[in-house]
């Protein structure tokens, strides 16, 4: 199996376990539904590191796993980030609780949905 379908079938997995929807990680990740069903059926050449670390930060899984490499699981293996920002704002997300995370993809929505509403 490619590490892209592997990567797939991590993704899938995660946010099944998270009890989320396609639409909230695409929130999460700032892309459309339809791009994390692709992410899930491994439709995708790359997906972006931040992406990625914003993801795995999400899940509290390791960055590398999530992109197929065969390591456990929840080891916290750095990947060098490619903008500071991208790092921090990942860093911060992961340290609040699954409530304050909900709390905080919400009114990521609701200003997305704002933007639309222009």
């Amino acid at each position: 199996m490619s590490n892209n379908m592997i990567t797939a079938e991590r993704l899938k997995i995660c946010r099944i376990k998270a009890d989320q929807t396609l639409e909230q990680i695409g929130i999460l990740a700032g892309v459309h539904k339809s791009t994390v069903m692709r992410w899930e059926k491994g439709e995708t050449e790359r997906i972006g590191l931040p992406t990625i670390q914003l993801l795995a930060a999400h899940y509290n899984v390791s960055p590398a796993w999530l992109m197929g490499a065969d390591v456990p699981m929840n080891e916290k293996t750095e990947i060098p980030a490619e903008d500071d920002r991208d790092s921090e704002i990942v860093r911060m997300f992961s340290e609040l609780t699954p409530d304050e995370q909900k709390s905080v993809l919400d009114y990521i929505a609701f200003v997305l949905s704002k933007r639309s509403d222009s």
